[in-house]
């Protein structure tokens, strides 16, 4: 394998683990939120899913943000749009009916 071909793999992995840790840290922020508008405990996970055409997913404790389908663009209109993203998961968390 070229050192060319290994230094691209190696800066990619570096700059998807950024993403991963933006995404995590907005995740974090993100649980607190929705834990208080709530009332209960609502942990916030990030996934790498492809498989999955959505950006983020929930149940009725946990909310999934899934880094595959979230840019890594932390402009304010994309932080604005992780914001609606957020709240569209509270609205599943407060609104969806669910088993259990």
């Amino acid at each position: 394998m070229s050192t060319f071909f290994i230094e691209q793999q190696e800066e990619a992995e570096k700059k998807q683990a950024i993403h991963r840790n933006r995404v995590g840290a907005f995740g974090s922020v993100l649980s607190k939120t929705l834990s208080v508008l709530t009332g209960h405990k609502i942990s916030v996970n990030t996934v790498d899913r492809k498989d999955i055409g959505a950006p983020a997913y929930s149940s009725t404790k946990e909310v999934w943000l899934n880094v595959a389908h979230i840019k890594d663009n932390f402009t304010p209109n994309a932080i604005a749009s992780l914001n609606g993203l957020g709240f569209h998961e509270l609205a599943h968390l407060r609104f969806t009916p669910r088993n259990g």
